[in-house]
């Protein structure tokens, strides 16, 4: 069965990649839109090699066709904007009606069916979920509250760094730093950092890296739309299987952080994290029109 669905998959690249060539030459498959009301039409994204391929195929059709254009990809509709004043029109003028993003299956999956800041649709609970960043979960105030953190890591770093040139050994300045940022990260989030890749942490950070690959990754479901409950390439259980992965590591982290509240008192010294933050909005209230949910708590923190 396997055999049958990669031969299935070449064909229908095949297929659609024979097709999209050809649509190059035909004039019949690529028009100028005509004035009229703005349209919201998903633009899609996916792995680079197939993003450069289309930027070059469609700036020469921006060449022959002229600055805006509409043409399908498999099927979907795209408005292509090659020229700064059709941008504008697109991006200020009419924001309200390119404001969405596409949803694909990964990210509807992955995401608590798009309840993130990024995949979530335009609207009321956007603007709120916005609100929220800009006032506690980014704010300056919030960033203050974390400096020891990055200094401690900082300090950290460095001394790293000093044992390893004592012990005359070359450093791996990538390495290093990456492992620095991720551990500001995991503490600014989670209060904790990673000792390894079999801990708490690093096993969230595995499963991170996991759901950011399948974000990426080309799938022929979301172009051709006939397409997308068969799963011919398997993506839909490896979205499901790394979601509840995800979904089951984050809860384990909320409940521990709901069990050091409950415990501390009025007086607890205990540093609070981005946890604490999402905890405290989530049992709010203020008798506000939108409540941070707890799915949309953990869609953020994975982003």
């Amino acid at each position: 069965m396997l055999e049958i669905q990669g031969y299935l998959v070449l064909f229908l690249l095949w297929f659609i990649s024979t097709i999209f060539i050809r649509s190059l030459f035909k004039k019949s498959v690529c028009y100028k839109l005509p004035p009229g009301p703005p349209i919201s039409f998903p633009i899609l994204g996916h792995a680079p090699y197939l993003r450069s391929l289309l930027h070059k195929s469609l700036y020469k059709l921006s060449n022959r066709y002229g600055p805006l254009m509409h043409i399908m990809l498999g099927s979907q509709h795209v408005v292509v904007a090659s020229t700064a004043e059709s941008a504008k029109q697109i991006l200020k003028t009419c924001e309200e009606s390119f404001t969405n993003r596409p949803i694909m299956i990964a990210s509807e999956n992955l995401t608590y069916g798009a309840a993130d800041y990024f995949f979530i649709p335009y609207g009321n609970y956007w603007r709120f979920l916005k609100k929220l960043c800009m006032t506690e979960l980014l704010s300056g105030k919030t960033l203050e509250h974390f400096v020891h953190i990055r200094e401690d890591e900082i300090k950290c770093f460095m001394g790293t760094l000093l044992e390893i040139s004592k012990n005359g050994k070359p450093i791996e300045m990538r390495h290093e730093l990456i492992r620095h940022t991720n551990n500001i990260i995991s503490r600014m989030t989670m209060g904790k950092k990673s000792s390894g890749m079999n801990d708490e942490v690093g096993q969230l950070r595995k499963v991170v890296r996991e759901i950011g690959e399948l974000l990426g990754a080309f799938n022929l479901g979301d172009i051709i739309g006939f397409m997308r409950p068969l799963d011919l390439q398997g993506f839909g259980k490896r979205n499901k299987d790394t979601h509840h992965k995800m979904d089951v590591m984050m809860e384990k982290v909320l409940k521990e952080h709901e069990e050091a509240r409950a415990k501390e008192g009025a007086g607890s010294d205990r540093k609070k994290d981005l946890f604490d933050i999402l905890l405290n909005l989530i049992e709010a209230d203020d008798g506000a029109e939108s409540k941070l949910t707890r799915q949309s708590a953990k869609a953020f923190a994975l982003v």
